[in-house]
């Protein structure tokens, strides 16, 4: 059994990540936007001093402890996208998961983006969910999580009761 184990980051480093997520969770409450809320996390530290934060437009990154964040820019057709959830295994290897809904179509659309090299260049691949519209309606919003490089998931939540949270898990064995 592969075990993970706990970073503990020095407490300037944890005082400027929960800064950062009660500014976007404030911002997000004061203009009633619901993409702010759909990320999670919002912060993921990978190793003293590196570090991503997804807010709900642009990925950021860190190589020193938050001090300064770079726009890790994704690729067309994605960068328009919302992120809604960041995963990384290490300093370099990671996926974002990306989605929205569009007036047009009533099923949310959703993407993968996938990088090796600390996000200097990405591979982009479109989910395509096998749900029937009529069934269960699914919601722009989600969260993506690696065992390792080749097996993952990808939990989307779909409309349900005021009381539960109903949602579909989907899989990858292949990365």
């Amino acid at each position: 059994m592969r075990h993970l184990a706990q970073l503990i980051l020095p407490p300037a480093v944890c005082s400027r990540l929960i800064v950062l997520c009660l500014a976007v969770a404030l911002v997000s409450v004061l203009t009633n936007n619901s993409a702010a809320q759909a990320c999670s996390p919002c912060a993921q530290m990978l190793a003293p001093g590196v570090g991503y934060f997804a807010e709900y437009g642009p990925l950021y990154g860190t190589t020193d402890n938050g001090n300064h964040w770079t726009n890790v820019t994704l690729p067309a057709p994605v960068n328009e996208e919302q992120v809604l959830s960041v995963f990384f295994l290490n300093t370099s290897t990671g996926w974002v998961l990306l989605g929205g809904s569009v007036e047009e179509d009533p099923e949310p659309r959703f993407y993968v983006a996938f990088t090796q090299d600390s996000g200097e260049t990405w591979s982009v691949y479109r989910v395509k969910l096998d749900v029937n519209p009529d069934e269960v309606t699914v919601l722009a919003q989600g969260s993506i999580q690696f065992a390792d490089a080749m097996h993952g998931w990808i939990n989307v939540p779909v409309e349900s009761g005021a009381a539960f949270h109903s949602g579909l898990l989907y899989r990858t064995v292949d990365g």
